[in-house]
C-alpha cells in the first residue's frame, strides 16, 4: 500500500513525511489498516468486520458513524459492498470490502417412509385394473373355449386363429403391470 501525492501523483511509502518525486509535503492524512472481514458467510450469518483507522475525526461505514469503534457485527443479506470512509478536515480515505455469500445449502433428511404422490398411486391403480381384467380375460379363454365363439359369433377356426394373439396380449398386459409396481416399489425404497 503506498501513499499518492496529490501534486505530482507519485507512490511513496505510507510513513512519508514528503513526496520522494517532488518534495510535497503530505498533509495530515487518515489512513485505514487491516479492513477485513471472514472470507466466507451466507445470507443471514452475522459477519464480523474489523479495522485499524489512524489519525482520523470520523469514521463511517456505509454511512453510520462507527467513530471510536474497531469493528462491528453486520447481518448478511447478499451481495453488498460496505465501504469504511476515515476523515480528518478536508482529507478523507476510503476502503471497500465486497460480500459475496454462498448460497445456503440445505439437506434435507430422506424421509422414513414417503407418502407416494397422487399420479403414483393412481397409476398403480390404473395397472391392477387392468392387470385384472387380463387375467380374467386370460382365464377365460384357456378355461372356457366353447362359449367365446358363440357369444361373439365367430366361427371355430377364427377362434383359433384370434385365440394365441388374445393370449400374447393378455400376457404382455400382466407383464407391463407386475413390472410397474416392481419400478414404483423400488423407486419408492431408493427415496
Amino acid at each position: 500500500m503506498a501513499k499518492k501525492c496529490s501534486k505530482c501523483n507519485s507512490d511513496n511509502p505510507l510513513e512519508a513525511k514528503y513526496c520522494r518525486r517532488c518534495g510535497e509535503k503530505f498533509e495530515d492524512i487518515p489512513e485505514i489498516t487491516d479492513f477485513k472481514i471472514v472470507p466466507t458467510c451466507r445470507i443471514g450469518d452475522m459477519l464480523k468486520l474489523s479495522w485499524n483507522v489512524t489519525n482520523a475525526e470520523t469514521v463511517t461505514l456505509n454511512e453510520n458513524d462507527v467513530t471510536g469503534k474497531k469493528d462491528v457485527s453486520v447481518r448478511v443479506r447478499g451481495d453488498e459492498d460496505l465501504t469504511l470512509v476515515a476523515r480528518k478536515g478536508k482529507n478523507k480515505i476510503e476502503k471497500t470490502i465486497t460480500i459475496h455469500p454462498q448460497k445456503l445449502q440445505i439437506h434435507k433428511e430422506p424421509k422414513p417412509n414417503p407418502t407416494p404422490s397422487v399420479s403414483v398411486l393412481k397409476r398403480k391403480k390404473w395397472t391392477v385394473l387392468f392387470g385384472l381384467l387380463a387375467l380374467a380375460t386370460l382365464l377365460v379363454v384357456l378355461i372356457d373355449e366353447t362359449m367365446i365363439p358363440s357369444y361373439f359369433n365367430i366361427g371355430y377356426s377364427g377362434w383359433q386363429d384370434m385365440k394365441p394373439i388374445i393370449i400374447v396380449l393378455c400376457c404382455v398386459i400382466l407383464v407391463f403391470g407386475i413390472g410397474s409396481i416392481i419400478y414404483s416399489k423400488i423407486k419408492n425404497i431408493s427415496k
